[in-house]
């Protein structure tokens, strides 16, 4: 909750020309349009029906699912229209716009390009709904995301950042929106992916540089995060800030010098690093789903 509490005070430093003039309101981030008139709806239903062409998309039932699961009280039902109903990842064009309306019979409607904008819509909802009232009888949104990159980054190159925070952080940036989780798997202290290939990557790691992410744990992330509509972009760190691949000097991997703190590798002659590098990346690439592999280049 702190967490999330610290997103939400940082993302609502908008333009003033956002935000609300009434606190019950307050959306975060402030949307590009939101009207409200209307006395408080009562809501009763302990859980919505979806209908529309976006009711049975996972990404859609998952959002509804896990608002139900934060204790929200929403109306019977929520019409969902999606301009593509294809299950994506997201990406570098994904689009997270959508329009929500509440009308005073109860009705909601939501429609967005695509299901990640649903997502967005359900979110924004939750925000708007009090107790067992949405806070006013009528209301409109209009958004769509000012930036393509809205991100976060871990870095598990100089400290293991264990599972469940992993996974509580994604949570917690669905909710304000953010789309981007920058995972900074290798620097100076540790490599912190398993690798199959060279397995000594992650073998020796204990006490404060210890933890890893398995193979399979990657790919649960990654598929956490799509159905959130958050992108995982990888960075494996160099030349410099190499020193995580000591372990594997015996198997290829050259240092520019020999000293107790080297840290940049060298393009050697016979091309050794760059062997190793290669099946090393084409391995780690394959763990990922997102079109950016980020390699660093201190």
């Amino acid at each position: 909750m702190r967490l999330r509490a610290l997103l939400f005070a940082v993302l609502s430093r908008g333009s003033a020309a956002l935000r609300s003039a009434s606190p019950s309101l307050l959306v975060l981030p402030p949307p590009r349009l939101i009207t409200a008139q209307g006395p408080p709806l009562p809501l009763s239903a302990p859980a919505a029906a979806l209908t529309g062409n976006g009711a049975t998309h996972p990404h859609v039932q998952l959002a509804l699912s896990r608002l139900n699961a934060r204790g929200r009280v929403f109306p019977a039902t929520v019409h969902v229209t999606l301009g593509d109903t294809s299950v994506s990842l997201p990406g570098e064009a994904t689009p997270y716009a959508y329009t929500l309306n509440v009308a005073p019979n109860g009705a909601v409607t939501v429609s967005a390009p695509g299901a990640f904008g649903a997502v967005y819509a359900f979110e924004s909802l939750a925000q708007l709904i009090h107790g067992d009232v949405i806070v006013h009888s009528e209301i409109t949104i209009e958004d769509a995301p000012q930036f393509n990159w809205r991100g976060i980054m871990i870095d598990a190159g100089r400290r293991f950042f264990p599972l469940h925070v992993v996974y509580n952080l994604l949570d917690q940036m669905v909710a304000v929106k953010l789309n981007v989780l920058h995972l900074h798997a290798s620097d100076e202290c540790r490599w912190s992916v398993e690798s199959k290939l060279y397995p000594n990557l992650t073998d020796s790691l204990a006490g404060v540089l210890g933890g890893f992410y398995t193979q399979g744990d990657v790919t649960a992330v990654v598929a956490y995060a799509a159905a959130r509509g958050i992108r995982v972009v990888p960075e494996f760190d160099i030349p410099s800030h190499s020193r995580g691949l000591r372990p594997i000097k015996s198997q290829g991997v050259v240092f520019c010098d020999e000293s107790d703190t080297q840290s940049q590798i060298y393009g050697d002659p016979a091309n050794s690093t760059l062997g190793v590098l290669k099946a090393l990346f084409a391995e780690m690439a394959g763990l990922f789903s997102d079109e950016v592999f980020h390699i660093g280049a201190d």
